[in-house]
């Protein structure tokens, strides 16, 4: 059962461990025993820069029915530290019903055409696109969300409008939110899968291996100044007080891929991570790698007392100072006398 299901999962796997430098292929080809930690340069790396500074630790649980399912921690020491956590029954259990076949959400006709399973012997890009497919039908059976959706009652401190709901692409139910991908020239690259709660977790599913740099969300806009910033929730405070386009990077080491997507100038709303003094300010460093010539850098500013509470994005500055503060930091920019 352990390996029917990481065969089933490998994009998932493969997609979880690209998030923190390790190279997911490599290591679903030569997994290590159960309860086994592979630190160094036994952890097959995507880049250099990551090879020495990742762990993997492996586990087969077993069940008393017989069965057994595995467990998985990928952890780099960069960025201030990035864990991912693969949970193979967590996953069964979420997927059993959305794998094959898809059956549309909210009442809808089952006449939707839906994706069959790849043979035993197909590769694991036959896997990959088979999964895209898959959540392109479920994405058109979601309907867009409203402003009383769980997930925007959590990390929001105040409703979002629906008028700013409308200018993003995002969609989803009670249990999950599934928001498009886009590559070059508006090319449908992948999902971004949030789900919420206890077991809080946001996945990156690509329609082939390579799409995740460079790959962006966009909340669309008026024409003028054209924003970037790392994440959704940010995005979406951010979409309060700027009406143009803002471009989500997904992280903050993909920030320099999207920033070369996009042309003329660009106001970066970075992270600002000075909570990790020992890894210096991933956000503010990564914003500052791919600042162009006439770009604007803003970060959120907080109060002596707000700072307390160890914020670092514009999401955590709507929350604690409120729409008019977050409106005051970010709406001078849009009047910027220049040319976009």
């Amino acid at each position: 059962m352990s390996q029917d299901i990481l065969w089933q999962a490998r994009n998932e796997i493969i997609a979880l461990s690209a998030e923190v430098g390790i190279d997911g292929s490599a290591l679903l080809n030569a997994l290590p025993s159960s309860s086994q930690l592979l630190t160094g340069s036994q952890v097959p790396t995507l880049s250099p820069r990551y090879r020495g500074k990742c762990s993997v630790l492996f586990h087969i649980h077993q069940m008393r029915n017989g069965k057994s399912w595995p467990w998985m921690r990928l952890h780099t020491f960069k960025h201030g530290g990035i864990s991912r956590v693969f949970n193979g029954l967590q996953w069964q259990r979420q997927n059993s019903a959305t794998h094959w076949p898809i059956t549309p959400h909210f009442g809808q006709s089952n006449t939707v055409s839906t994706p069959q399973p790849p043979s035993a012997s197909a590769t694991l890009a036959d896997w990959r696109a088979t999964r895209f497919a898959s959540l392109q039908v479920q994405y058109q059976a979601l309907p867009t969300l409203t402003p009383t959706h769980p997930w925007l009652q959590q990390r929001f401190a105040a409703q979002l409008p629906s008028a700013v709901l409308q200018r993003c692409h995002l969609r989803g139910n009670h249990q999950q939110l599934l928001l498009p991908l886009q590559h070059h020239h508006g090319e449908i690259s992948g999902f971004q899968l949030l789900t919420w709660g206890e077991n809080a977790q946001k996945r990156f599913w690509l329609r082939r291996q390579g799409l995740l740099t460079g790959s962006y969300a966009l909340i669309s806009g008026q024409p003028g100044p054209v924003a970037l910033c790392e994440g959704l929730a940010t995005a979406l405070s951010i979409a309060l007080a700027w009406p143009g386009k803002i471009y989500i990077g997904l992280c903050a080491n993909n920030l320099a891929a999207v920033r070369a997507k996009i042309t003329g100038k660009v106001v970066i709303f970075y992270d600002n991570d000075n909570w990790k003094p020992d890894y210096g300010n991933p956000g503010q460093q990564a914003a500052l790698a791919c600042r162009q010539t006439r770009d604007i850098l803003v970060g959120p500013q907080f109060s002596s007392e707000q700072q307390q509470t160890k914020p670092t994005d514009f999401n955590d500055l709507h929350n604690l100072a409120g729409i008019a503060e977050l409106m005051h930091q970010i709406r001078r920019h849009w009047t910027v006398k220049s040319s976009y």
